[in-house]
């Protein structure tokens, strides 16, 4: 083999070519085999030096009858070397198998380079011919020698890969305790490498009590180990679950082969009992490590199908998708945090190219800046953009990925902007006319319980609190942010108080809210959304009716349901950019803005822009007065985002306050009054005689709700649960304190 790594020029110590390879011996003179003939007619004329473990020099005995060095005519020396330093020319011939020694000759030059030697080849007139080099070969397959595995010196070596087999029991762990069943005792007698991740090291301590490494009689050496390349004679001793250390023992012999150890081991003389190698164990569940899964090192796995929820058939996430006017626009708002992997035909990596509103099925899409990882990058931090009416890149927020191999997973965090949602894959969504989309959500994992707490109320003619079940948590009420994003992870269990805590934001879209010929009134369709109200100022410009559908709606929030008659001059409220009011400058005199009950008329609502403009764009409504409640007939809006609706007037209570709806007016501090709820249970026996005249005895439970710190002044409600299904038979209104101590809140067998 030749590789050009110097140039020709200048001392040739230093400008030589490399004629051949440290492993190459095939230019031996005791290489008499011919598998492949060596020609040297295509030798650049110059310098080279041989480097082979056979030897770098040219013989300078006749190679009688030719047949070595891989060839038919072997080239050897007729000369002496020259001295250090120094440069000789000398004849080089090529030895024919005809028996003479010197078929053919040629011109060449030795030079001395004190440590090694260089010669100044010329190519050969004809084939077969080639110069020779070296007296050495390689040593036999499984030998090794001093002379990097080249003769003299050839012996055995067990190190060697083909000299020994493998051991791969992770369960041979000393510290393995999981009850096995590893028996050695039909293990063929050699040498054994052991390549567990959990290590390749026998134990030199007894494993008291045995059950261990997998098996009920482990075995560990009792001896040390040899250092680099010796050899030890051990004794492998065979511990006992009775205690025992050394019950029986076998001969054994340990090799350090400088990077690893390999044991000559002997079969086991019964069962069970088993060679223990490594001290690591196994990962626990949804963990993983560098080390194969097995400690140290062991931490959380994005990738382990534990620990991950599933977005599945979630088609509309593709940033090749836009948002129609008869789609419900994905809410990430209402997803729960953490690790996902998704399943979608039209792709399952985040988007990473910018995106503007309106796409991946929802109003504010969000998607990832930078690449995904390689799975060499372990878990990586990233930041996704939510695209909005000024920019494509309005908000930012923090998830993190993880490359799995052939998918990859997410953390995405719960998003604080309702209608919008991460976008995921760039293919188009299929035809639905072949295509039947089916879609799951499979919330990640994790303890997500219900909290069950105390609400208490007070306003100016009552006191009332609910109890909730017996297994209730002793805490304070919540904030309103608190409610709020409790509801958003449907994580709150619903309760009913006197008083209730402000809603969060629900916006339900339909494609038709009433069915032709029925009366609006009976409308299903709901907006419950409080930051509608006029009194709610903003910069985030959040809500936009773009996709909203054609038809009825009843407004059913706490800040109002009544629409503003008057022009919020400068836009930026009801949490839009453009917020919509009623406008009834255009009355007839007389006629109220709002109808009479039963009655339905036609009115005219404005978009107030942000540049003063109190008459953007015009839109064409309905209201009907539902004796008791106003429905709306409302269009989505033109000319793009950000524009919508106005409802009501009020906000929320501020924190430590509430009223009767939780919205002003008449927010009040309330008392900061916390109840904990015990059980006490009877069981009560009555002998009766049966309808056969055989007499019975008959049982009956009844369980009372009690508390130790009530007060006085307040109505209690008893309520009562199982598995949180709500016995509805067993509540009890109106309690005083001495009711609830007299254990009138009680629940018996029959309900």
């Amino acid at each position: 083999m030749l590789k050009n790594n110097h140039k020709i020029t200048g001392d040739p110590c230093l400008t030589y070519k490399v004629l051949d390879t440290p492993n190459e011996d095939a230019r031996s003179v005791a290489n008499a085999a011919l598998p492949s003939a060596i020609c040297d007619n295509t030798l650049e004329a110059g310098w080279y030096r041989v480097t082979s473990f056979a030897g770098e020099r040219m013989p300078t005995e006749c190679v009688y009858g030719g047949m070595r060095c891989g060839t038919s005519m072997s080239i050897w020396m007729n000369g002496a070397y020259p001295d250090t330093g120094d440069v000789k020319t000398v004849q080089a011939c090529a030895a024919h198998y005809d028996g003479d020694c010197c078929k053919h000759s040629y011109d060449i030059e030795v030079k001395n380079c004190t440590d090694y030697l260089v010669y100044n080849l010329v190519p050969v007139s004809s084939c077969y011919q080639a110069y020779c080099f070296g007296s050495e070969l390689a040593c036999p397959a499984g030998e090794t020698s001093d002379n990097n595995g080249f003769t003299p010196g050839c012996r055995y070596e067990p190190c060697l890969e083909e000299n020994h087999q493998t051991l791969d029991h992770w369960e041979r762990s000393v510290n393995n305790t999981d009850i096995g069943n590893l028996c050695d005792n039909t293990l063929t007698p050699g040498w054994y490498r052991p390549i567990s991740a959990v290590g390749n090291t026998m134990p030199t301590e007894c494993p008291v009590g045995g059950y261990k490494c997998g098996t009920s009689s482990p075995i560990w050496m009792d001896g040390s180990y040899p250092s680099s390349g010796e050899i030890a004679n051990v004794t492998a001793c065979v511990g006992n679950y009775n205690g025992g250390c050394c019950t029986s023992s076998y001969d054994m012999q340990v090799k350090n082969c400088d990077d690893f150890y390999i044991y000559n081991l002997k079969p086991t003389s019964g069962c069970y009992q088993a060679y223990c190698f490594g001290t690591e164990v196994k990962c626990p569940v949804g963990e993983t490590s560098d080390n194969e899964g097995f400690t140290p090192g062991c931490e959380f796995d994005p990738c382990h199908s534990s620990n991950y929820g599933i977005l599945e058939g979630e088609m509309k996430r593709s940033s090749n998708y836009t948002l129609q006017t008869t789609d419900v626009a994905i809410e990430d708002s209402r997803l729960t945090t953490g690790w996902y992997k998704i399943d979608s035909v039209t792709g399952n990596d985040i988007v990473n190219d910018s995106v503007v509103m309106m796409q991946c099925g929802t109003l504010y899409p969000l998607w990832m800046e930078g690449s995904l990882p390689d799975v060499s990058d372990k878990t990586v931090d990233r930041k996704v953009c939510q695209s909005g009416l000024y920019s494509t890149c309005d908000q930012e927020y923090d998830i993190k990925v993880r490359n799995c191999g052939t998918y990859r997973t997410y953390y995405l965090t719960q998003l604080n902007v309702d209608k919008s949602a991460y976008c995921f894959g760039t293919f188009p969504v299929p035809d639905p006319t072949t295509t039947t989309p089916t879609t799951t959500r499979r919330t990640p994992p994790g303890n997500h319980p219900f909290k069950r707490r105390v609400f208490l109320q007070r306003t100016a003619s009552k006191r009332a609190v609910s109890f909730v079940n017996v297994n209730m948590v002793k805490e304070k009420c919540p904030s309103y942010e608190e409610a709020t994003q409790n509801d958003k992870n449907n994580r709150l269990l619903e309760i009913n108080t006197v008083g209730q805590s402000a809603p969060v934001n629900q916006f339900t879209i339909s494609t038709a809210s009433v069915p032709p010929n029925t009366d609006p009134c009976a409308t299903t369709e709901h907006i419950n959304d409080w930051q509608r109200s006029v009194a709610f100022a903003t910069d985030t410009t959040q809500i936009c009716d773009n996709i909203l559908a054609e038809g009825w709606y009843r407004v059913i929030s706490g800040a109002g349901e009544l629409m503003p008659t008057e022009c919020p001059v400068g836009g930026l409220r009801c949490n839009t950019a453009k917020p919509i009011y009623l406008y009834t400058d255009d009355l007839p005199a007389g006629e109220e803005a709002y109808p009479a009950v039963g009655v339905t008329v036609t009115r005219t609502a404005f978009a107030s822009n942000y540049d003063g403009n109190c008459k953007h764009t015009e839109y064409q409504i309905q209201i009907k007065n539902c004796d008791g409640y106003y429905v709306y007939f409302l269009k989505g809006i033109t000319g793009g985002c950000t524009s919508a609706y106005c409802f009501g007037k009020e906000l929320p209570c501020e924190n430590g306050t509430t009223s009767e709806n939780g919205f002003s007016p008449g927010c009040d501090t309330f008392p900061d009054v916390e109840v904990t709820p015990f059980v006490k249970a009877t069981l009560t026996e009555k002998e009766a005689f049966s309808e056969f005249g055989v007499l019975m005895v008959n049982s009956q439970a009844t369980f009372e709700c009690h508390a130790n710190d009530l007060t006085d002044g307040y109505k209690y409600k008893t309520r009562w649960y199982i598995n949180d299904i709500e016995m509805k038979d067993a509540v009890v209104e109106g309690l005083s304190k001495s009711d609830v101590e007299a254990g009138l809140g009680r629940m018996l067998e029959d309900h």
